[in-house]
């Protein structure tokens, strides 16, 4: 509404920037609204599965709003300035997550019966997550990072390596291979030329 209201009052004109993943976008939103009207089940497929409202018609364009809303207020360089808040999220996620794994939080009244990870997520979610913050922050400080950060980095690197340990998902430890094996592929050939 934000960014609508912006656009109308502000600039007097709604610019919406196109990337390439557009087309696809654009041909998965015909398919999925072709897909909802001539469902069997229509109310199921606007809104979702039955008890938990997801899946649905409407969850997608949501999505597809959010989406719209990243790709029309944030260029490559303020995205950058997002980059350590993220490391401070995943970090204070870690930090929580291990309070909690050791009982720490079990021990304050009103957080006794809190589940295991923070948010209520599964931990296998949380170690996902937090294996996709870990490459980002492999590849970010190896690339780009000023050598003051270097020891924030670091201590970030090992709360969420700490994590994904203390959860050893295997989708976690995938995600890690695979993402970090092509990097590090990728800056020996780029040192060795």
């Amino acid at each position: 509404v934000g960014w609508l209201a912006k656009s109308v009052f502000v600039d007097r004109v709604i610019r919406v920037k196109t990337t390439p993943l557009g087309i696809g976008i654009a041909a998965l939103f015909v398919a999925m609204f072709i897909a909802t009207v001539f469902s069997s089940d229509m109310i199921s497929s606007l809104l979702g599965f039955y008890g938990r409202f997801s899946g649905g018609f409407v969850e997608f364009v949501l999505w597809l709003l959010f989406y719209a809303l990243i790709v029309n207020n944030f260029s490559y360089f303020s995205a950058k300035r997002l980059i350590v808040p993220l490391f401070l999220c995943a970090s204070l996620l870690a930090i929580i997550f291990h309070l909690a794994w050791l009982g720490v939080l079990a021990q304050i009244p009103f957080l006794a019966a809190s589940v295991m990870t923070p948010l209520g997520i599964s931990p296998q979610l949380l170690g996902v997550f937090e294996a996709l913050i870990l490459s980002l922050l492999v590849m970010y400080s190896t690339l780009y990072a000023p050598k003051k950060w270097i020891p924030f980095l670091g201590a970030a690197f090992v709360l969420i390596l700490s994590t994904v340990m203390v959860i050893n998902f295997y989708g976690s430890w995938l995600i890690l291979l695979g993402s970090l094996i092509p990097f590090l592929i990728w800056a020996l050939g780029r040192h060795a030329l």
